[in-house]
């Protein structure tokens, strides 16, 4: 029995806490300065010696599993991240997690748990990023428990260290420049009306989201440049994948094309296109004319295309099946095998880190550079010339 005082991470600036040790248990309480803390420990310490102190139970008031994992989905992960991922959270909550740990007490769950948990999921099939999205969330639902002292600690924290994990393969399918052109070419003779979609998304490696997404308003012919803004998936619009607005080139043939594309659908609205309200977090373009709408002005549906019109007509310019995110490979793949640096692909693809495309499409950079090292020999270089060592 005592009471400690001390930091949880050493640094100046960062909360003292008092320990409590009673009965096999230990409760912290987070304080302030190290100065308020040791105040608080001599109270309680006067309290425990009187006998007037005692630690609860931590289950009594640590809530069930499935409850808080909830909670973290309502209050933090439809805040901080995309509704891709935190959909992705609730999928894995209800098809893994809440099957097994549901009715289970927060506190209960130790890293035996995890580690066993993610261990059978692994050996039952499982791809390695799955169980390593499992991982994460039940990392991320302890470290908000841990902020709001429902938990002392994590038992998710370092677990992989103890896994071995398979070594995830960064196999990306893409077609050659001939099999883009064939593709297109079948889509401008035979559906034309999908052509500008097919063409914006091989010239710009726009993800479909942000296809969906594009205004007029975006594109400026005069300078031949699209600024990607927002992007629109599963209802909602939202920011582009890393919160960040990029400016992306838009090609000669590319430009020709959306300029036809406007007129034809202008003259089908009568000379005025339909006007599209966003959300108010898009306050300083909240009313948009979008590039590939419905006729009431509504984003297209590209979901839809992809499922009943993309992959028939790879089938019938018989070129590789590749999903429509593949596209967004090719392009990057393209720019790469015709000598374009990793930087400006980092650009063009919107990526946070260069490390992200270096990760990606390394291994596509051609080897044209095998023979740089032949430019660091000079004619003053000594060459050896083999002799023969018969006598």
């Amino acid at each position: 029995m005592g009471v400690t005082v001390r930091q949880k991470e050493k640094g100046k600036g960062n909360p003292w806490y008092v320990f409590i040790h009673q009965s096999n248990r230990i409760k912290s309480k987070k304080v302030g300065d190290k100065k308020l803390a040791e105040s608080l420990a001599g109270k309680i310490r006067k309290k425990l010696l009187a006998g007037e102190f005692k630690i609860d139970d931590p289950r009594e008031n640590s809530p069930r599993f499935d409850q808080y994992a909830k909670h973290y989905i309502e209050s933090y992960a439809k805040v901080t991240t995309k509704i891709n991922t935190w959909r992705g959270y609730e999928c894995i909550l209800k098809n893994h997690l809440l099957p097994v740990w549901g009715e289970r007490r927060l506190c209960d769950i130790k890293r035996a748990d995890v580690k066993a948990l993610l261990l059978e999921k692994l050996s039952g099939g499982l791809k390695t990023n799955s169980v390593i999205n499992m991982k994460n969330l039940i990392s991320g639902i302890y470290n908000l428990a841990i902020e709001e002292e429902v938990v002392q600690a994590n038992p998710a924290t370092r677990v992989c260290k103890y896994i071995r994990l398979p070594e995830r393969k960064k196999c990306i399918a893409v077609l050659s420049k001939e099999e883009v052109s064939t593709l297109l070419g079948l889509v401008l003779q035979k559906y034309p009306q999908h052509y500008p979609v097919l063409l914006a998304a091989f010239r710009t490696g726009l993800r479909m989201g942000e296809l969906a997404g594009l205004a007029w308003e975006d594109i400026n012919f005069d300078a031949n440049m699209i600024q990607v803004r927002r992007s629109y998936s599963h209802g909602l619009f939202s920011t582009p994948k890393n919160r960040k607005h990029r400016y992306v080139d838009m090609s000669g043939q590319l430009k020709q094309s959306l300029l036809g594309y406007q007129s034809a659908r202008l003259r089908e609205q009568g000379g005025k296109l339909p006007i599209t309200k966003l959300p108010s977090q898009f306050a300083s373009d909240d009313n948009v004319r979008l590039v590939f709408a419905e006729p009431d002005g509504s984003p297209a549906d590209l979901d839809n295309f992809r499922r009943s019109k993309f992959y028939k007509y790879l089938k019938e310019a018989n070129v590789p099946h590749i999903r429509f995110h593949d596209i967004r490979h090719t392009f990057a793949s393209l720019l790469l095998q015709q000598g374009e640096s990793l930087h400006y692909v980092k650009e063009q693809m919107g990526h946070a880190s260069i490390q992200t495309t270096v990760d990606v499409y390394g291994h596509i950079v051609p080897w044209s550079n095998r023979n740089a090292v032949n430019k660091l020999d000079d004619n003053n270089t000594p060459v050896l010339k083999l002799v023969s060592s018969a006598g």
